[in-house]
């Protein structure tokens, strides 16, 4: 598991205006807030570290998805009995799938078109290397790259398969209550498979490029 990044609680949401404009706001390179997002990329990018250019960081303002996704944070910590239920995450999409992200939230209508290995849902990486891959984040026809910072409700997890459409049941639960999540590896998750729309925040977009051709992995 990488660094413990901040939580959404740590870091500033959009104000909760639900008449306000859906909009991505481009975070100047000076800000605290860029070079958090930047230096939080690059940790995790490991062999691509040094073949990875940024073109810019957006930061997504859309208050009625921030604000179903703090109702969702507020019941999974109530379900769960603690409040660690919630990491940042990377999710590399295409293009035209960052469009819809931005409008719409993680919807798995067109999220998760490119992995079922653990279940039918939307995929987020712990460590940015695997969203920087041309299977999740296909370079766009000007050589664009898209990966996005989400902060995403985790909670309860467990190992998902391929035929997953909702997380299991919680075996030793007295209601028939499921997991909130599923991974690759329970013991040490570099995945994580959520089912529900709501449970993830798509707070930044970041658009880079390949600067050099990356050796076969």
């Amino acid at each position: 598991m990488s660094p413990r990044t901040p939580t959404a609680t740590e870091e500033k949401g959009p104000a909760l205006d639900l008449d306000e404009a859906v909009k991505l706001v481009p975070l100047g390179q000076g800000s605290e807030e860029f070079r958090d997002t930047v230096r939080r990329f690059y940790d995790t990018l490991e062999d691509f570290h040094n073949k990875i250019r940024i073109v810019k960081v957006e930061k997504l303002i859309h208050p009625l998805l921030y604000k179903q996704y703090q109702l969702k944070k507020a019941c999974m910590e109530k379900a769960c009995g603690h409040e660690a239920v919630e990491r940042l995450l990377f999710h590399g999409t295409t293009e035209e799938a960052s469009r819809e992200i931005c409008q719409h939230g993680f919807n798995r209508s067109f999220c998760g078109k490119n992995a079922t290995l653990y279940g039918h849902g939307v995929y987020f990486a712990v460590n940015a290397v695997l969203s920087v891959q041309e299977q999740y984040s296909p370079r766009s026809a000007d050589g664009n790259k898209y990966v996005f910072v989400a902060m995403t409700l985790t909670g309860d997890y467990t190992a998902g398969s391929r035929d997953m459409r909702a997380p299991p049941l919680k075996e030793a639960a007295e209601a028939p209550l499921r997991y909130d999540s599923v991974v690759d590896n329970p013991k040490k998750p570099a995945i994580f498979v959520i089912f529900n729309d709501t449970q993830a925040y798509p707070q930044y977009l970041i658009t880079c490029q390949l600067s050099k051709p990356p050796a076969p992995r």
